[in-house]
């Protein structure tokens, strides 16, 4: 099939990443989705030729600042936003909807936040993400 992989993981770089490094020959083009991890772990999913996907958790100033100061390790290059919807709906939004449910079209809100972060702009960002996302899927 060789269809792109999104590689998803909690609290458990130790065990997950040998497996992946140990698959990647086998594997297409492949996304970290919704990356929560470590500078550290950046790198290494990065020294794999990955994607990184970022979501609205780093709208969150409870739990996404030690993700949003990582965002100037990720080449424009291998930057992908995302969702994550119905979850993750993003902090920063201006109305929060009454259900609380997170939808696609939030996506400016996380690319607006990446940009804030890293002062690229958020033109930039969503060019790249998209060129990107293009890439990784054939599209």
């Amino acid at each position: 099939m060789h269809k792109p992989v999104f590689l998803h993981h909690r609290e458990a770089f130790n065990d997950f990443y040998p497996m992946v490094k140990n698959a990647l020959p086998n594997l297409p083009q492949s996304i970290v989705h919704c990356f929560t991890g470590t500078k550290e772990e950046l790198k290494a999913f990065l020294d794999l030729g990955l994607y990184i996907g970022i979501t609205g958790w780093i709208c969150d100033p409870k739990r996404g600042m030690d993700v949003r100061d990582l965002l100037k390790y990720i080449p424009t290059d291998r930057l992908i936003v995302e969702t994550d919807a119905p979850y993750l709906m993003p902090k920063n939004l201006a109305v929060k909807p009454k259900n609380r449910r997170n939808e696609p079209k939030y996506l400016i809100n996380v690319v607006e936040e990446i940009s804030s972060a890293t002062n690229i702009k958020a033109q930039t960002i969503a060019e790249a993400s998209t060129k990107n996302f293009k890439s990784l899927f054939g599209v």
